[in-house]
């Protein structure tokens, strides 16, 4: 991956209707048509680094990169100065950009020795189904070549890349598990089975939308189930927490039991705010360092 120190514009992921395979979710679900529907597009490896900052003995460096032709996605890149760690690539949660709620991890984790990459995704709710199908596609997408930073431009050690993701970052670690080989280990925390279901309905009936038989199917195809279902060599950790009322327990405990081995399960005291919580947090560092 080739680097230059231009910053321009950056453009924010957004749905492509035209993109090639993008009817797959209309078809059965099966592991090959997963990857082939997350498939690197051959957007090319242009990457930029837009600022580059120290703060005390973390170093903090902005970054644009390709994810498809004509569409640039944006991420914080933070060590501490040391290489061939782990590389980690922690997704937050919401709709919209929250790296601010997992700098203190990214912190730890690369003063510990690690490189992580908080890449920024969007999930902009809208009533059409391929609008829907291509948002999470390019949301999975800019966490693949989060990963690709990680090994092309980072230098980190191929043997142990990690995925950490909360809430709607956990929804696109369960789908990584199917079409993410480089992957050594992925923490989904703050998620479950049912739930992007549960929640996309939710906001349908709340906006008036019909639900039809075709957007329930295509909406299933997207379950992180059957994604984390997919056998692989990767080390799978879930975490929850007990009182988490926007995703039950039961929705977390679902996905643990239908994920292929190797796997893990931990739950804590807290609510959906797992992603401060210090056991947790802690729990998820022992992870990729062991």
């Amino acid at each position: 991956m080739s680097s230059d120190s231009s910053s321009g514009n950056v453009s924010v992921p957004m749905p492509d209707r035209g993109a090639e395979g993008i009817a797959a979710y209309e078809q059965s679900w099966t592991v090959a048509a997963a990857r082939g529907f997350f498939a690197d597009p051959g957007s090319g490896s242009r990457l930029n680094v837009v600022s580059d900052h120290q703060k005390a003995d973390v170093r903090y460096r902005e970054i644009s990169f390709d994810i498809r032709p004509g569409v640039a996605g944006v991420a914080t890149v933070v060590d501490a100065g040391r290489t061939a760690g782990p590389g980690v690539v922690l997704a937050h949660g919401g709709s919209d950009d929250g790296r601010r709620f997992l700098l203190t991890e990214a912190e730890q984790l690369a003063r510990r020795g690690a490189t992580v990459v908080l890449p920024v995704t969007h999930f902009p709710w809208h009533a059409d189904v391929a609008h829907i199908a291509s948002a999470i596609r390019d949301a999975v997408l800019t966490e693949r070549r989060a990963v690709g930073v990680l090994l092309d431009w980072a230098g980190s050690r191929p043997d142990n890349i990690c995925f950490l993701g909360h809430s709607a970052g956990a929804f696109l670690a369960a789908h990584l598990c199917a079409v993410e080989p480089r992957l050594a280990k992925v923490v989904p925390f703050g998620y479950g089975a049912g739930t992007f279901l549960r929640l996309a309905l939710r906001e349908m009936q709340n906006d008036g939308d019909l639900v039809t038989n075709r957007i329930l199917s295509a909406l299933r195809w997207f379950e992180p189930g059957q994604f984390v279902a997919a056998p692989g060599d990767r080390r799978l950790f879930i975490q929850h927490g007990v009182d988490d009322q926007e995703v039950p327990i039961a929705e977390g405990r679902a996905l643990f039991d239908v994920a292929a081995a190797p796997k893990q399960w931990s739950e804590y005291p807290c609510g959906h705010d797992i992603d401060a919580n210090i056991e947790a947090r802690a729990d998820r560092a022992d992870f990729v360092f062991a």
